[in-house]
């Protein structure tokens, strides 16, 4: 695996720091988890029949059913209020998220149980020919989108991405908006979900031969 910030970074569930997994897991038993979750593809999001499934969804599913328990509450948030909900109790459990060294000091983590692959999204055609990070820092009327109080910032900041060059937002459909009405001019996001905007908004499309950051 690189340094953290590059083509693949590990991501896990947050807990508590003063809550341990054998006390959440007692918890679980008689009240259900709080769970923090954002609603994108494919990580969190309603089936066909209104039942809550996605990547990370069954990850915890599994977890838990291996302790026996059965029974969480998810609760749909803003991606900057996981972190900070978890480390004031509002939430149990936050969603799967990179592990960086600041989170690290405000909450605990699980062991790591996937990678996520960079991606950039554009409309189509790719119009201002962007391939990498690198077209942000060598162009400064480029924006690129990201989540607000994502990892993302401070790895492109670290690559030399100018802080006016990136534009944070809440949630992703305020990601595509900003693309699709030219307040950006790109979005980055794991390629799983990616491809799932792509496929659901047929104006945008993922950068083709995106070039990590190294």
């Amino acid at each position: 695996m690189h340094q953290a910030g590059v083509s693949a970074v590990a991501i896990a569930f947050a807990v508590t720091a003063n809550a341990g997994v054998a006390d959440l897991a007692e918890k679980a038993k008689t009240e259900g988890l709080t769970y923090a979750i954002i609603n994108i593809k494919p990580w969190y999001y309603n089936d066909d029949q209104g039942r809550l499934t996605g990547a990370d969804v069954e990850n915890l599913r599994a977890a838990l059913a291996g302790m026996g328990i059965d029974k969480f509450n998810p609760i749909v948030t803003e991606w900057s209020s996981i972190v900070p909900g978890v480390k004031s109790g509002r939430f149990d459990v936050g969603a799967g998220m990179y592990i960086t060294p600041e989170r690290c000091k405000e909450v605990a983590f699980t062991m790591p149980y996937a990678v996520i692959v960079p991606a950039l999204v554009v409309k189509n055609g790719n119009p201002d020919k962007i391939k990498s990070w690198e077209d942000f820092k060598n162009n400064p009327i480029l924006k690129v989108g990201v989540y607000a109080g994502g990892a993302e910032v401070g790895y492109m900041v670290k690559s030399g991405v100018a802080n006016d060059n990136i534009v944070q937002l809440p949630d992703q459909n305020s990601l595509i908006q900003a693309l699709v009405n030219g307040q950006i001019q790109a979005f980055n996001v794991g390629l799983g979900q990616a491809n799932e905007i792509a496929a659901q908004v047929e104006d945008l499309e993922v950068v083709k031969d995106f070039k990590p950051p190294e």
